[in-house]
């Protein structure tokens, strides 16, 4: 796949939410968790992952019956209304088909974007708590032609 696809799928999929797709944004490829809480009966749980910034958030796939889930999934946040630092919010959760999703844990992490390199992506491991791990890659780009190296 060519930058000018990689642009052309970001553009997209930032419009296709209804978000601002001309502005900054964070590309957040999530990798795995591992040794996440486990919420079902089976001893299992079926992990999404929540991200947000302010009041923009994304979801990720659900990964069924695993406590260290694959996700290997790109997502874009518009960064249109943030200030220099951010802080990204985690929130791993469980679903149930006929409850309310469980909350397996949660992460933070602060981000000074005016000291970051568009394009430049930069491995982040953080803690959820109470137990587990999540493995991520940011990467700020100033506009929507900016390429990123996965």
């Amino acid at each position: 796949m060519t930058d000018n696809s990689k642009t052309v799928y970001r553009s997209q999929y930032l419009e296709k939410q209804g978000k601002d797709n001309t502005g900054p944004f964070l590309e957040v490829f999530l990798e795995r968790a591992d040794g996440i809480a486990s919420s079902d009966v089976n001893g299992l749980s079926d992990p999404y992952v929540n991200i947000s910034i302010g009041n923009e958030s994304v979801r990720s796939q659900t990964i069924m019956k695993s406590l260290n889930p694959v996700f290997y999934q790109a997502l874009f946040i518009s960064l249109h209304e943030v200030e220099d630092v951010a802080k990204i919010n985690f929130e791993v959760m469980d679903w149930d088909k006929f409850s309310k999703d469980d909350l397996c844990g949660t992460s933070s992490l602060e981000l000074d974007i005016s000291k970051t390199v568009s394009g430049v992506t930069v491995p982040h491991v953080l803690i959820i708590q109470p137990q587990g791990s999540i493995y991520v890659r940011l990467t700020v780009h100033n506009h929507k032609k900016c390429s990123a190296a996965l």
